[in-house]
């Protein structure tokens, strides 16, 4: 029996034809998006809360800000900088983060790890997220991240942004 294991020319199309455009972090996030997602913890808490962010691009810096509503009614505010160094590679600080980390964006998929103090005032219970956005379709974005402690995973991010305009 012969299997055939050449591979198929680099010119086929292989991509749906409602597939979404290229992800570009700044053109998404440009204006306001509407985030809702969840934390899911190992030990079985759940607290789910929307994002209201609005983004601005200028001198190759992408500003996010982001206003949490917690279905608890807790609200909090953080704030995004990404830095675009290359085509797909990018800088990110936020103000409650150990360092910048680099987030690369390749095949609709924006992946980037980093280390945040959960209490800032004080600087204490450091966790690593690592995050992972996939572009769904030209309006929607899919976000999944693991929660770390000492490099145990402790929980799970889902959620989806919507842009707005």
């Amino acid at each position: 029996m012969y299997i055939a294991t050449k591979p198929l020319s680099n010119s086929i199309n292989i991509e749906p034809p409602d597939a979404p455009q290229e992800f570009v972090l700044e053109d998404f996030f440009s204006g306001r998006t509407i985030a809702n997602a969840k934390f899911l913890a190992i030990n079985g808490v759940v607290r789910k809360f929307r994002i209201d962010i609005t983004g601005t691009w200028e001198d190759n810096s992408l500003r996010l800000h982001e206003q949490f509503e917690f279905d608890n009614g807790e609200t909090d505010t953080k704030n995004w900088l990404f830095k675009k160094i290359a085509d797909g590679k990018y800088i990110a600080n936020r103000e409650d983060m150990l360092k910048p980390v680099e987030a690369t964006l390749r095949n609709r998929t924006l992946r980037y790890t980093y280390l945040i103090y959960l209490n800032s005032t004080d600087q204490s219970n450091v966790v690593r997220f690592r995050d992972w956005i996939t572009m769904t379709d030209d309006r929607t974005l899919k976000n999944t991240a693991i929660v770390f402690k000492f490099g145990i995973p402790v929980g799970f991010v889902t959620g989806s942004f919507q842009k707005q305009d």
